[in-house]
């Protein structure tokens, strides 16, 4: 196999949340790096079992070959390597899984001051395969030996086996990753990272009486949360041009859901202003004018595709959102701001267009799970006043006594199990110190 001629191609077919290296000189240059030949010729068995080090010591046989990206596009030919190799059953993808296990743990115990560009941009993309067995360090023997499934494993497999997607007691991989999950994974494997994986919950989702968020919620999470990722701050001390513009965003996010929260607002302004609606829904993050107000607000939202019919779905998560942003915002104006919204929420009648619990299909050209909506004549709206409150607040969605079932149209392929290598402790947010908006973060 020609790994040197196809790795120079990235189709990005996994729908990454990272963008891929946009510069084709970069990507070219990655392949003919020391990282691209030593990746290549991992995959190609062609690493002599005894190379010459960097001191000029003779490496051991069976030692791990440490991995040293100087650019961005190094590693992410490393990564698309793996998952490459995984894809053609390549006998030797265990040893580049090994190498770049090995340099992540290197980046990890670099101190955090002391690391650099890439160090800190690996450690955003890496992602362990779901493919991967997990490995237990034996102290008697001083080896590192394979484990058993994993609880993630088990999880993912009994979601797949719900849904009617295993294959050859294999899991669909299209459902995610539970270990580190994607706005577009499967809704169900969320509500079940949520209740038995994570520590940390988004904002705008809590835990009803059985364990689980409302399904309802976990749309209306999936939906808005990928509109507002923020690029992460590189230093405590960030230039006041960039903290103008976080203030920014920040008031538009709060506008933003402050509409969705009154649900018939939104309609309104798209009357008002004559906006239409995309057809074709859209998760590019909104960047906000310095002179934004609602109407631009709303037309970030048509733009995107988003529906007044979804809009009055995510009103739960909307108004749990703005509730939890209250609990930490520090600045008064906002905070009267924000509860100007929840004040409005609460008068208006929350009207709930589409049941609970849907089925999903996965849809190839947006590379995510998406509700099989109700025809419009089995469409019901249910009307109730915001009284009650889930764990941490927020207005309450309907009756949910069990864990939601969910079903999926569509055959899906086979694939395999994943791995419990990734740390579920996710950045905190200096202005949000108890939850986070994005988990696609190790």
């Amino acid at each position: 196999m020609d790994y040197k001629a196809l790795l120079a191609y990235d189709d990005d077919k996994y729908g990454s949340d990272f963008d891929p290296t946009k510069n084709a000189a970069e990507e070219a240059k990655a392949v003919d790096s020391p990282t691209g030949r030593l990746v290549i010729a991992i995959l190609n068995g062609t690493v002599p079992t005894r190379a010459v080090g960097p001191s000029g010591s003779n490496s051991v046989e069976g030692r791990v070959l440490d991995l040293h990206p100087a650019l961005n596009a190094e590693f992410q030919l490393a990564l698309r390597a793996l998952e490459q190799a995984h894809a053609e059953r390549n006998v030797h993808k265990g040893n580049l899984l090994l190498s770049i296990r090995q340099y992540i743990s290197n980046c990890h115990r670099t101190d955090t001051a002391s690391r650099t560009t890439i160090q800190r941009s690996s450690l955003n993309q890496w992602r362990a395969p779901n493919w991967a067995e997990k490995l237990k360090y034996d102290p008697e023997t001083g080896t590192e030996e394979k484990d058993g499934p994993t609880k993630q494993a088990l999880l993912l497999l009994a979601i797949s086996d719900r849904l009617g997607l295993t294959v050859n007691s294999v899991p669909d991989p299209r459902l995610g990753i539970i270990s580190s999950p994607r706005h577009e994974d499967h809704p169900l494997l969320w509500m079940e990272w949520a209740a038995k994986v994570t520590r940390i919950l988004p904002k705008g989702v809590t835990l009803t009486h059985n364990g689980y968020p409302y399904e309802r919620v976990i749309r209306g999470f999936r939906r808005f949360a990928p509109l507002f990722k923020e690029k992460k701050r590189g230093s405590a001390k960030a230039p006041s041009e960039d903290a103008d513009r976080r203030a920014c965003q920040r008031h538009g996010q709060i506008i933003t859901m402050g509409i969705i929260a009154q649900t018939q607002r939104y309609n309104e302004l798209i009357a008002q202003g004559g906006l239409t609606v995309l057809p074709t829904p859209s998760w590019d993050v909104i960047e906000f004018s310095p002179a934004m107000d609602e109407m631009e607000c709303a037309g970030h939202l048509a733009s995107r595709g988003v529906t007044t019919t979804k809009v009055c779905d995510a009103s739960q998560y909307v108004y749990t959102w703005l509730e939890h942003s209250d609990e930490t915002e520090r600045d008064m104006q906002t905070r009267i701001l924000i509860n100007n919204y929840r004040g409005h929420a609460r008068q208006r009648p929350e009207s709930q267009p589409w049941p609970d619990n849907l089925a999903y299909t996965y849809n190839s050209s947006l590379a995510r799970w998406m509700p099989v909506l109700p025809a419009a004549e089995a469409t019901r709206s249910v009307v109730s006043k915001p009284s009650a409150s889930t764990n941490k607040g927020g207005l309450q969605p309907h009756n949910m006594a069990v864990p939601p079932a969910t079903t999926v149209a569509g055959n899906a392929p086979t694939g395999d199990i994943l791995d419990e290598n990734v740390d579920m402790e996710e950045p905190r947010d200096e202005e949000d110190s108890s939850r986070v908006m994005e988990t696609d973060t190790t």
